[in-house]
């Protein structure tokens, strides 16, 4: 967003780059904070913790250790982190085209961020998720649903 102003986009124009070179360049500058994050989400999920006492609320778990994922594959909690990294990159890029001033942009992408952060979403049918969707909080709180099923 911040492009806008400096006016970045335009002078890459004047040196003949071309647009989609410029797209893929912001996408990935956007993305690889996201798969960084993504990837430590999966690798600390997994990490597995011995507790400091044995008790009978220890008595759940297998040999006591303790998890965020006990019985989920890795590779699915990876690509699902992924997933939400692209649709947030693409949320980000689709915003920053809508407004002109990068403030407004910023303050309405929060508003939104917050709004659909939320959990108000439960009651609304199924079709209507899959349109909601498209906010990437919305779309990972939903998977979090049907992977609870």
């Amino acid at each position: 967003m911040i492009h806008k102003n400096k006016n970045y986009k335009e002078y890459l124009k004047l040196l003949g780059i071309k647009w989609y070179i410029i797209w893929i360049t912001w996408f990935l500058r956007t993305l690889i904070p996201y798969l960084i994050l993504s990837v430590l989400v999966t690798i600390f999920s997994f990490v597995t913790l011995k507790p400091r006492e044995t008790s009978a609320a220890n008595a759940t778990f297998p040999n006591g250790n303790k998890a965020v994922f006990q019985s989920t594959q890795a590779f699915l909690v990876f690509s699902v982190m992924f997933v939400y990294s692209l649709q947030c990159a693409m949320f980000i890029l689709m915003l920053g085209q809508m407004f002109a001033k990068p403030f407004v942009a910023k303050i309405i992408a929060i508003l939104i961020w917050i709004i659909t952060a939320l959990s108000l979403f439960s009651s609304v049918s199924v079709g209507g998720l899959y349109f909601l969707s498209i906010f990437p909080n919305i779309a990972l709180q939903y998977i979090i649903q049907v992977n609870k099923i």
